[in-house]
């Protein structure tokens, strides 16, 4: 049996997830990054563990994520259509949420632990 993977989803991602995805392909993305963790692209402006990700059939959908640095938790941030004008979230999900996760980051900096950053950028939300 292989090493069980946490998948944690915070608030923001849960409210957001349903607008986008079914329960299947939720499932599906879970199932993905917990196969292949660091599947993601990093973002520019935050630490290595924040990644991002493109998803989806139907539209693309930008998923960002962050994953711990013994690859054993992954915490689902933000979901957010990608916008026409470019790759990433659509520029409201954008500055709602990608401004804020590279303000708090440059605010706290990135020599704390991976816990302590997730609880500060969730602060800031």
């Amino acid at each position: 049996m292989g090493r069980q993977i946490k998948i944690i989803e915070t608030e923001e991602f849960v409210r957001e997830v349903e607008k986008h995805i079914t329960g299947h392909e939720l499932e599906a993305l879970r199932l993905l990054l917990a196969s292949k963790p660091t599947l993601g692209s990093p973002v520019e402006g935050l630490p290595e563990e924040v990644l991002q990700l493109a998803w989806g059939k139907s539209e693309t959908l930008t998923i960002l994520y962050m994953v711990s640095k013994d690859l054993g938790t992954i915490y689902l941030l933000a979901i957010g259509k990608d916008d026409p004008g470019g790759p990433g979230t659509s520029k409201k999900d954008e500055d709602s949420i990608l401004s804020k996760l590279v303000s708090k980051v440059r605010d706290v900096g990135i020599g704390i632990g991976i816990k302590e950053l997730l609880e500060e950028i969730l602060k800031s939300l």
